[in-house]
């Protein structure tokens, strides 16, 4: 008679080789035969305990295999020059960052700064060279329309909106404004301001620029009280008029009046016309001088002479 007994171990990879082995019984008295199968079988099942203890053991045991900081470095760089990775350190040296990574951050700390950010500032965030921060920066602003850069300096619209706005309620409030007072306040160039407050006017800006100076913006409410003030100067003048009497006289803008002075002559709302030069400039009004018309032609035709005419 054989009986067949399971063995079970563990080999060097963690695997569980099991095999049989063979066991022949030969003829014994019964009792000793049932006690040898007891007694066999008991000791059989220990040992498969204790495998299954040392099996459970091994799967839950990981094996973690680490690459030295010299090994990741070689196969980083050997991964560049095959051109199958694009990387480039951060200035402490310890991390790589990828251009779509950096882009990310740039824009996320782009936001996170309400809109606007410096480039050297944004080196000393992302601890990354500035010759990348430049050169994504400039990708995001030809790539994206909300992105601008000027002058070393990063904005999106959401930015360049609130300005439109704050430059509103201040134009609203006083009437006028100087883009050279803004560019000051803003700390912007004076050719970018420009450009993001005409593309907003009729928008975010109720105002218009100045027609002969457009370093100016009027709102339209302002415009009509600066017409209503010239109007209201020179409309009782019987003789002529320094122009700048009025400026001084009705705090009248003095780069509006000449201009608003000739639309309102032109247009019928004021009869007369404007002698000499800006600064020293003159409103004649027709009543001056048809009255002048009218003295002359009496006096010759009374006394047949003319003399020198005094004003």
């Amino acid at each position: 008679m054989t009986l067949l007994v399971l063995n079970m171990s563990i080999i060097s990879n963690g695997e569980v080789e099991d095999s049989f082995t063979s066991v022949r019984l030969y003829p014994i008295p019964f009792h000793f035969h049932l006690q040898l199968l007891i007694t066999m079988a008991a000791s059989e099942w220990e040992e498969v305990k204790r495998l299954a203890a040392d099996f459970q053991r091994a799967q839950l045991t990981s094996t973690v295999q680490r690459l030295s900081e010299r090994n990741c470095i070689e196969i980083v760089n050997r991964l560049q020059q095959m051109k199958a990775l694009d990387v480039f350190y951060t200035i402490n040296g310890k991390e790589y960052i990828t251009y779509p990574h950096l882009q990310k951050e740039i824009k996320d700390e782009l936001y996170q700064n309400g809109g606007r950010i410096n480039l050297v500032e944004l080196q000393e965030i992302l601890n990354v060279d500035l010759t990348h921060i430049e050169s994504q920066a400039n990708s995001l602003a030809r790539n994206d329309k909300n992105i601008h850069i000027v002058l070393g300096q990063l904005f999106n619209n959401d930015y360049l909106d609130r300005v439109a706005e704050e430059i509103n309620d201040k134009l609203q409030e006083s009437g006028q404004l100087s883009i050279s007072e803004l560019i000051k306040h803003y700390d912007l160039p004076s050719q970018f301001l420009n450009s993001v407050i005409q593309m907003r006017l009729g928008t975010l800006i109720h105002g218009r620029l100045d027609e002969h100076d457009r370093s100016i913006i009027y709102t339209d409410s302002f415009i009509n009280l600066v017409k209503a003030k010239i109007r209201g100067a020179f409309s009782g003048v019987t003789r002529p008029t320094s122009i700048m009497s009025a400026v001084n006289n009705y705090s009248i803008p003095e780069q509006m009046i000449y201009s608003f002075l000739e639309e309102l002559i032109s247009s019928g709302y004021l009869h007369g016309c404007t002698v000499g030069a800006r600064e020293k400039g003159a409103y004649m009004p027709h009543i001056y001088t048809s009255t002048q018309d009218g003295w002359v032609n009496s006096f010759y035709k009374q006394n047949g002479f003319l003399g020198q005419l005094q004003t």
